[in-house]
């Protein structure tokens, strides 16, 4: 497959069922964990990833807004796909799309990234490690800055997913109906 609209990584995924709701579609918690886990892979995939950590250095994220025109459904192979989208300041953007096996857009997300110092916490410009290819500082990303550090990753630092988890379960079965059927949400 091409991947679509500049970007750069492709994962396709079948989605499971430890990742439905009651009603067979994916949870926000779970869709936001494979953003960031896709993240994960492409940035390990251009050396900006893990490997960072062996400078002290590790990616928080700051920021997720996910447009979601339709719930991917446990057992659904759908294709997620990501890449860079410019730094600005102290933030670096990563945009995302989510296909189903027709093609047909099924989400679409950004977020903005802060890269910090592990041992100080000290915030980096992002450009000191992100290859000019795929994060292109000219190129400005239409994402609002803002922080939101909960849950705690593989390096220790907050992340998105932790706040989805959090605004999941509060929910009543109502009020999941409500947002089960997509929409904007921001993290």
């Amino acid at each position: 497959m091409i991947i679509p609209e500049n970007l750069q990584f492709q994962l396709p995924y079948e989605v499971g069922s430890f990742q439905v709701q009651p009603d067979g579609k994916i949870s926000l918690t779970s869709l936001a964990d494979l953003l960031q886990e896709i993240a994960w892979k492409h940035a390990d995939s251009a050396d900006f990833g893990r490997n960072l950590q062996e400078s002290n250095q590790m990616w928080v994220l700051a920021r997720l807004e996910i447009n979601l025109l339709e719930f991917p459904k446990w057992g659904q192979q759908i294709q997620l796909f990501t890449g860079g989208r410019g730094a600005d300041k102290l933030f670096a953007f990563r945009e995302f799309l989510i296909l189903d096996h027709n093609d047909e857009v099924l989400a679409r997300a950004m977020s903005s990234w802060l890269l910090l110092n592990s041992e100080s916490k000290r915030i980096l410009k992002p450009e000191s490690v992100l290859p000019s290819e795929l994060f292109d500082p000219t190129k400005k990303a239409g994402l609002a800055t803002g922080e939101d550090f909960h849950f705690r990753g593989l390096n220790r630092h907050g992340n998105g997913a932790g706040s989805i988890f959090r605004f999941g379960s509060q929910l009543s079965c109502e009020q999941y109906e409500l947002y089960s059927v997509g929409g904007k949400f921001t993290f």
